[in-house]
């Protein structure tokens, strides 16, 4: 599984995007459970959580809000939000969050089913 972090540009306190976002290739040995300490070693600690609603979930966590690193971020930038993605065998990118309640789902299904 190919993962890549979709780096947004934020202006300091708030959710509002300064500049456009660009995507970050991990090593292939960033794995699902390892991205926070790979995101960790090169941004800092995580100051916030990056929060989404769907009909199903409210709210998700679907990422985390880091100091804005001058390499990752425009210079107007204070803070940056990287959301995971997966990249499909196709080249389509799905975000981490639904992969994960995608298998969720799953498990709970074939748990019902026995």
């Amino acid at each position: 599984m190919q993962l890549l972090v979709k780096v947004i540009p934020l202006r300091a306190g708030t959710s509002e995007p300064v500049g456009e976002p660009r995507l970050l290739r991990c090593p292939p040995d960033v794995a699902p459970d390892t991205i926070l300490s790979f995101l960790t070693e090169r941004l800092g600690e995580a100051i916030d959580t990056a929060w989404t609603s769907t009909r199903e979930h409210t709210p998700l966590a679907i990422g985390w809000v880091f100091p804005a690193a001058p390499a990752i971020a425009p210079h107007e930038a204070a803070e940056v939000a990287c959301v995971p993605f997966t990249e499909a065998s196709g080249g389509s990118l799905q975000p981490l969050f639904e992969v994960h309640a995608d298998l969720r789902a799953q498990s709970t299904q074939r748990a019902g089913s026995c």
